[in-house]
């Protein structure tokens, strides 16, 4: 069945910067070969991570939200490197780990998804390189002084803008951000949350620190902060320019999202040494990437390249920026 957004809810996105449509995945079916995966991703880590003690206790029985609190317990936290869906900023070479499974890759296309994303953004639909999963364990999983740089622990991350942490070729492009918990997101668990009808006020400087880029918090008007708590299969639309973060987790959960983004195909992508694929063309149905082999494989040449040539520009900011 064709997903379509009415009237209102295009006025919503316009006005607000934001929208979420529920229903947009179907939990048991969409997300259990993904489930499945990071389960047998975290079995394959767990040896490499664990003493030998340590792994006596793991029950590769449990399911991936029980094997990713065990890690971060017994670890302080886990790589995200080999659950996520991209390459690292840094320290590419070809032994570094991502996930390219067929499961992701039947989200990146699937069908309900880009009818809502044509309803932006055209029918000629590009999966944009800029993606990633977030794996938000709970804080308590770990001690303060051993999660202060560690993303997969449950700490709130900084306000900042998608636009930002792009190169600036893509500024002309109206690249559209596609949120997807794969677990509930409640505002317990870390959900994001942003600020109402900010990207009418365009791209603003980020700066860098060891958890990322992000907009300093005195130039971020928080007492507008609206949190925004979605259940697993919901997605949520951002503007590019839309202010916003996650919370922290102060549950006993993971929350478990995908962190999608989509473009008009043949526009800048904003990191143009990743590849995409043309997920949908009524022009050119011919051009469409239907097969999750092909998808790995443009990866892993990549991955290769970018191992011989070193380092690349993923942004357009550095850490001596004067208004930082």
């Amino acid at each position: 069945m064709t997903m379509r957004l009415t009237q209102e809810q295009i006025d919503h996105f316009d006005r607000e910067g934001w929208l979420i449509v529920e229903a947009v995945f179907d939990p048991e079916t969409d997300f259990a070969p993904l489930l499945a995966d990071y389960s047998a991703i975290a079995d394959r880590q767990a040896p490499k991570l664990l003493s030998s003690a340590q792994y006596a206790g793991y029950d590769h029985a449990w399911n991936f939200e029980q094997k990713m609190l065990y890690l971060a317990e017994c670890t302080g936290g886990f790589d995200h490197q080999p659950y996520d869906i991209s390459l690292p900023p840094k320290g590419i070479d070809p032994a570094v780990e991502m996930y390219t499974g067929e499961a992701a890759f039947r989200l990146l296309s699937h069908p309900r998804l880009l009818d809502i994303v044509e309803c932006f953004i055209g029918s000629e639909i590009y999966s944009n390189p800029v993606q990633h999963i977030r794996v938000k364990v709970p804080e308590r999983s770990v001690p303060d002084s051993r999660s202060v740089s560690n993303m997969g622990i449950g700490n709130a991350t900084l306000w900042h803008q998608d636009n930002g942490v792009i190169t600036e070729d893509g500024d002309v492009t109206p690249i559209l951000t596609c949120w997807a918990p794969i677990t509930d997101a409640s505002v317990e668990m870390g959900c994001l949350a942003a600020i109402p009808r900010s990207h009418r006020l365009g791209l603003a400087p980020h700066c860098l620190a060891s958890t990322g880029l992000h907009i300093p918090t005195e130039n971020v008007e928080e007492s507008l902060m609206r949190p925004l708590p979605m259940a697993a299969g919901s997605v949520l639309f951002l503007h590019r320019h839309t202010l916003h973060r996650s919370l922290n987790n102060v549950s006993d959960a993971v929350r478990f999202s995908f962190d999608l983004r989509y473009s008009p195909t043949g526009l800048p992508t904003g990191r143009e040494v990743f590849p995409g694929f043309v997920a949908r063309s009524r022009l050119d149905p011919a051009s469409e990437l239907h097969d999750a082999g092909s998808w790995a494989q443009t990866w892993r040449r990549t991955q290769l390249h970018l191992s011989e040539v070193g380092s690349y520009a993923g942004n357009r900011y550095n850490a001596d920026a004067v208004f930082c």
